[in-house]
């Protein structure tokens, strides 16, 4: 028993120092935990913004892979149309062979037929000028013959398709290209080039 009143006057002395230092380490304890946590769930709903912000620009990707092929599809057609129209042109009116009247009115017809054309020239193997339409006024209209020179002129002698590159019309803001098809006798010989902006 005296043990015991020994104990019993420490605790009366000092009455705080068994539960004081318990309660003290158990707030400490507690609020580190809760910081522990909330560390946690800051760090987990972090990571699980930024996984859903990856997986839903992965998505935005795709989508956006899909509309630009469908476009590039969409105006590779529609550039092969023309060069169809084109081929088709040349086989029928054979118009390197043609008188200069005849010429003009074959060409005047396709520009009638075909609202996409701008302009058609037809080119002697040499580049010179044989016969010309525009829906453009003379000051407006630009020789297309330009964008044929050189090498294209050389490719589509040899008798391949031609395909200028994009450009934009200064005064439409449109995208515009030159397509060109060699233009030749019924043997094959390639005598001309049919061009179309």
């Amino acid at each position: 028993m005296a043990d015991a009143g020994t104990d019993m006057k420490e605790t009366e002395t000092n009455p705080s120092a068994k539960p004081g230092a318990a309660r003290g380490l158990t707030a400490t304890l507690a609020v580190a935990l809760s910081a522990l946590s909330v560390v946690v769930l800051v760090i987990s709903s972090g990571l699980q913004v930024f996984f859903s912000i990856r997986a839903q620009q992965a998505v935005i990707a795709g989508q956006q892979r899909l509309i630009a092929h469908d476009a590039a599809k969409t105006v590779s057609n529609f550039i092969q149309e023309k060069f169809t129209v084109l081929e088709a042109a040349v086989r029928l009116s054979n118009p390197a062979d043609a008188p200069e009247e005849e010429r003009v009115r074959v060409l005047a017809s396709m520009l009638g037929l075909q609202p996409a054309f701008r302009q058609l020239v037809l080119l002697s193997g040499e580049g010179r000028e044989q016969a010309q339409v525009s829906r453009l006024s003379k000051v407006a209209s630009k020789n297309i013959a330009e964008y044929l020179a050189g090498d294209a002129l050389i490719q589509t002698v040899k008798g391949t398709e031609y395909i200028s590159p994009v450009y934009i019309d200064s005064v439409t803001s449109e995208p515009m290209v030159v397509i060109a098809v060699p233009a030749g006798s019924l043997l094959g010989d390639v005598k001309a080039v049919l061009a179309a902006e």
